[in-house]
């Protein structure tokens, strides 16, 4: 059952260096993975929302967060544990719905959307930084947009090609296409890159 692990106390010192959080079904091959629902995939069962996290600081190279934040009801306390739970220099890989997307609301679940904008409160040099919700700090290595186009559907080939150059144009003009544009090429979900400092 998924990655072995040794207790210590409450906390679980995996053996794996990536942790993927929310993983569900579809845990990453060698990662330890965290969820609120015992699945056989889950090596770990633990609220997101209940934190700190059972999981040593510093431990992981590699955080993974497919599709989980916008579920959680206390996201700046999830972003903080996985800069606690990172090592420095580790990175974190954040997937969420775009806020720009009619697919954000039909998850019922679903508690927020994000913008390229979103992590600018925790992000080296953002334009939200000054706020200071938390002193924790990552720097950005990359974001992008995600269509979502089925890969099986000969239909959308056309799409996926003007894609390959809509998507990189938009992403350099992010605040013109997330102000003006979203309605008219909407994206589904939105990915960030982070690094811990």
């Amino acid at each position: 059952m998924g990655v072995p692990t040794a207790k210590a106390g409450p906390v679980a010192i995996p053996h794996s260096r990536i942790l993927e959080i929310g993983c569900g079904r579809a845990k990453s091959p060698d990662a330890f993975g965290l969820d609120v629902i015992a699945l056989p995939e889950v090596d770990l069962v633990h609220d997101l929302d209940v934190m700190p996290w059972p999981l040593p600081s510093g431990h992981f190279e590699r955080v993974i967060a497919l599709d989980v934040l916008e579920h959680l009801t206390d996201m700046v306390g999830a972003v903080k544990e996985i800069h606690r739970v990172l090592a420095p220099g580790g990175t974190a890989l954040v997937r969420m719905p775009f806020a720009g997307s009619v697919h954000h609301l039909t998850d019922p679940t679903h508690r927020r959307a994000a913008t390229s904008r979103t992590f600018d409160y925790f992000i080296e040099g953002g334009s939200f930084r000054k706020y200071e919700y938390t002193p924790v700090l990552f720097r950005l290595a990359r974001f992008r947009y995600i269509r979502g186009y089925p890969v099986s559907d000969w239909l959308s080939f056309v799409p996926r090609q003007v894609d390959k150059l809509m998507i990189p144009l938009l992403s350099r003009m992010r605040d013109t296409y997330e102000h003006f544009l979203t309605g008219y090429y909407p994206m589904h979900d939105i990915e960030f890159e982070l690094v811990r400092i």
